[in-house]
C-alpha cells in the first residue's frame, strides 16, 4: 500500500465517520425518545405491556442490556461527561486539535485554549441545573462528543506517525 493510498483512505475516513456517527446518533435518539413516549403513554392508559416497557427502561437491571433512562437523565451523569469532554478537548488540543464550536473558540480568543474551555463547561453546567425532563439527549449527545474527541485523537496520532 502506497503512502497516496493510505492518505486517500484516512481522507475517506474522516468524511464518512462524521456522517455514520450522526446517522447512528439520531437513530438512538429517535429510538430512545420513542420509548420514552410510550412510558407516558403507558403511565396515562395503564396498559400492562406499556408499563413492562417502562420499568424495563427505568431499571438498572444489566440482564436486559438497555441504557437506563434515569442514569441518562441525571445531572450527575451531565456533570461526568463534562468533565470527559473537557479532558478529551484538552487530549486532542494536544496533538493539534482545533476547537468547532464558534462559542468556545471565541472564549478560548479571550481567556485561553484551558480558560475558555472549562469556562464553556462551567457554563454548560450551570444551564443544566436548569433542564429537568429532556436532559437525556444532551447526555447522549455529549456521549458522542466524547466519542468524536476519541476519533479525533487517534486520527491526529495515526496521522502524525
Amino acid at each position: 500500500m502506497t503512502i497516496k493510498t493510505v492518505h486517500d483512505a484516512f481522507a475517506f475516513i474522516t468524511v464518512v465517520v462524521p456522517w455514520a456517527f450522526a446517522a447512528v446518533f439520531l437513530a438512538v435518539v429517535g429510538l430512545l425518545f420513542r420509548r420514552e413516549q410510550e412510558c407516558a403513554v403507558a403511565a396515562e392508559t395503564g396498559r400492562a405491556e406499556l408499563q413492562a416497557i417502562g420499568s424495563l427502561l427505568e431499571s438498572d437491571n444489566s440482564k436486559t442490556g438497555l441504557i437506563s433512562l434515569k442514569v441518562l437523565n441525571a445531572r450527575s451523569s451531565f456533570a461526568v461527561l463534562q468533565v470527559l469532554d473537557l479532558l478529551t478537548t484538552l487530549l486532542a488540543f494536544h496533538v493539534g486539535a482545533f476547537e468547532v464550536n464558534p462559542l468556545i473558540a471565541h472564549l478560548m480568543a479571550l481567556f485561553g485554549r484551558v480558560g475558555g474551555v472549562v469556562l464553556g463547561k462551567g457554563i454548560a453546567l450551570i444551564l443544566a441545573l436548569g433542564v429537568r425532563k429532556r436532559l437525556w439527549i444532551v447526555n447522549l449527545f455529549y456521549v458522542g462528543v466524547i466519542c468524536w474527541n476519541l476519533f479525533v485523537l487517534v486520527a491526529l496520532a495515526v496521522r502524525r506517525h
